[in-house]
């Protein structure tokens, strides 16, 4: 019997990196040309129900770099690689999800999950105690305990039996996180309870298996009953941060812009330097009546411009000095 966690169900600023034409040439088995998203999202569902991870994959990425900003189709390309063993693919696809909004229990479950295969332990506490009161306890309880804390995962699924959850998921679960904290007999009788005698034994030999630390894939790989694989990531193209929104572009636009404003600051003359001094013009309106230029006599679209004489330019001729003696010195 499989332990399974109820949340988890697979079915379902920078500029672009690549342009759309070319990220679609790098994903396998592009869409005909105006396939609509929800219909490519579909057939990645189908095909997650099938049990096709591959097939889900493919058209999952498909949906996703049609509508790059639609959460619900990065959750369901977080499902699709989660299923194929794709721990790294997932991560990322669910992080990018709930950036986007996503903000689901069942998402958080997935995503804490997928940092436990990658030996993330911090990053899933942190995700399992902020959506802890959405959680079923048997969910929490034993991804608590995979995290490291197997007490408190034990403490919690003993809760939820004395609370009247005692269902063989959660009695299985509670095995588990006693396996996972050393308590081999409590163990075994829990496990005892909804397994017949020749099992028990195998059965605890994968706990132990799964105990061991370094085994963090393995360990959540036959959690979920998913393969195990090598995976370098989700393909660059879908990246998150090849679609900013039009917030981002705004932000990134003034980023841009404030360099250049301040260098026109910097142009402009200095305040406290001092104005050259113009014509004095006296205020018309403190004039009478009949000294004011008679404006409105003219039309409002035309302008006059007073005209002044200019005063004729008579040459002068310089004057020679006058002729002085010089002066009669005495012999």
């Amino acid at each position: 019997m499989s332990i399974r966690l109820s949340a988890f169900v697979p079915d379902r600023t920078t500029r672009l990196i690549v342009s759309t034409a070319l990220a679609a040439g790098l994903l396998t088995g592009c869409g005909s040309a105006g396939e609509k998203p929800g219909k490519i999202a579909s057939s990645a569902h189908s095909a997650l129900e099938k049990g096709d991870a591959e097939a889900a994959i493919g058209n999952a990425e498909k949906a996703v770099l049609a509508d790059p900003r639609n959460p619900a189709y990065r959750v369901l390309l977080g499902n699709a690689y989660l299923k194929a063993g794709r721990f790294e693919s997932a991560r990322q696809a669910y992080d990018d999800a709930m950036e986007l909004g996503e903000d689901s229990s069942r998402t958080a479950l997935s995503l804490a999950l997928a940092d436990l295969a990658l030996g993330l332990n911090s990053e899933a506490i942190d995700t399992l105690n902020s959506y802890r009161d959405s959680l079923a306890p048997a969910d929490y309880g034993l991804a608590v305990a995979l995290a490291g804390q197997p007490g408190q995962g034990v403490a919690v699924l003993s809760d939820a039996i004395r609370g009247g959850e005692n269902t063989v998921k959660i009695r299985q679960n509670l095995a588990l996180a006693y396996a996972l904290s050393g308590q081999w007999r409590e163990a075994r009788a829990m496990v005892s309870q909804d397994l017949p005698a020749s099992e028990v034994g195998p059965r605890l030999e994968t706990w132990a298996m799964m105990g061991q630390r370094e085994l963090t894939r393995e360990r959540v790989a036959e959690l979920l009953s998913v393969p195990l694989r090598a995976d370098s990531g989700q393909p660059t193209a879908l990246a998150l941060a090849n679609f900013p929104s039009t917030m981002q572009l705004s932000a990134e636009a003034a980023t841009r812009a404030e360099p250049l404003a301040q260098a026109v600051v910097e142009e402009l003359a200095p305040l406290d330097e001092p104005a050259v001094a113009g014509p004095s013009l006296a205020d018309a309106s403190s004039q009478p009546a009949q000294g004011q230029l008679a404006l409105i006599d003219l039309p409002a679209s035309q302008t006059t411009a007073m005209e002044y004489p200019t005063p004729a330019y008579t040459p002068q001729t310089p004057k020679a000095p006058a002729y002085k003696p010089a002066p009669h010195k005495a012999a």
